[in-house]
């Protein structure tokens, strides 16, 4: 369990345990499998921002049945099995390193069973997903709870085993709400990226409009000029006047990476420059890092030597006045 943050619940009843989870999560009825084993129910829960992660541990198996929950829970299984069944076919297993998104169908019920399990939970708003998305026509919709592949399923995972031990384990991540901001829109963007999303795709442009150079130069000033802030690849295509298909397909042909790899580049040469003109008496690496909204100073090590050729460190230290005479 994590050191920071609360129990959601810890107990060994289980009408407790049903009330619990029917609170947190959505209407769930749970009926214990006579196993012999405790019936321990514990959930950990950290909070940033709006985004909250839930180290769940169950150390029974137990049959479920759930209304549609309000938002996406999403999974990662660390030990036991999780299974899941939406009407009469077979269930959906879910064991030790599989994502899930339970709930992503809108309005569908589910039930299974839990097998021992110990797992991470994300609660995800759908509203994140539309916001990421730029769509204001129709909402964006999943159209099921699984991965669309074996290397999606991991993209799932790395995501949430980054946001769990490369950011929410740190003790400064609640104070940082552009961090907040960006982790609900880095996960929102994983899961549409993850799972098939049930909507119809012919209105997805197949060509770049005219023009394009002044479109990117618009799009890229705009990131320019708000860097500092939570924006997404939904505010860079308004403010450039495209869909965000387009502007992916743009940003690629014109820069070789995504708006947001972009972003990440225009932020890091920013921390650059405040490294370089900043007093190490006062200033740390760490104050900067956060400062342009990166959550773990570790890879922001890794990302400005690779751009950079030298440790943000041996930046800051140069620019002391010491270093100077």
């Amino acid at each position: 369990m994590s050191t920071i943050g609360s129990f959601l619940v810890d107990t060994d009843d289980i009408g407790e345990a049903e009330a619990a989870l029917s609170e947190n999560f959505g209407r769930i009825n749970i009926g214990v499998v006579p196993d012999g084993l405790p019936t321990r129910t514990r959930i950990w829960r950290n909070e940033i921002g709006k985004l909250t992660l839930d180290d769940a541990e169950y150390t029974y198996s137990m049959e479920y049945s759930m209304q549609p929950p309000e938002h996406i829970l999403l999974c990662r299984v660390r030990s036991g099995v999780i299974e899941e069944r939406t009407g009469s076919g077979d269930p959906a297993v879910y064991g030790p390193g599989s994502a899930a998104a339970f709930g992503a169908v809108a309005n569908t019920p589910f039930r299974g069973r839990v097998h021992s399990a110990v797992y991470d939970l994300f609660v995800i708003d759908r509203q994140w997903l539309n916001d990421v998305s730029g769509r204001s026509d129709r909402p964006v919709e999943l159209g099921s709870s699984q991965p669309l592949s074996a290397s999606a399923n991991q993209l799932i995972v790395d995501a949430l085993d980054y946001v769990r031990h490369g950011v929410m384990a740190n003790a400064h991540a609640p104070a940082e709400p552009l961090l907040a901001g960006a982790l609900t829109n880095y996960l929102a963007s994983a899961v549409i990226s993850a799972f098939p999303v049930d909507a119809p795709d012919a209105d997805v442009p197949t060509r770049l409009p005219r023009s394009t150079e002044v479109l990117v130069r618009r799009a890229t000033t705009f990131i320019d000029e708000n860097a500092h802030t939570d924006i997404t690849p939904a505010d860079i295509a308004a403010a450039a006047n495209l869909t965000p298909q387009v502007l992916d397909m743009m940003f690629v042909h014109h820069h070789g990476c995504s708006p947001t790899q972009y972003v990440r580049r225009v932020r890091l040469d920013h921390a650059h420059h405040d490294l370089a003109a900043a007093d190490p008496a006062t200033t740390t690496v760490a104050d900067v890092s956060r400062r342009w909204g990166f959550g773990s100073v570790r890879r922001f090590a890794i990302s400005y030597r690779l751009a950079y050729g030298r440790s943000p460190n041996a930046t800051l230290q140069a620019s002391s006045p010491s270093a100077r005479l």
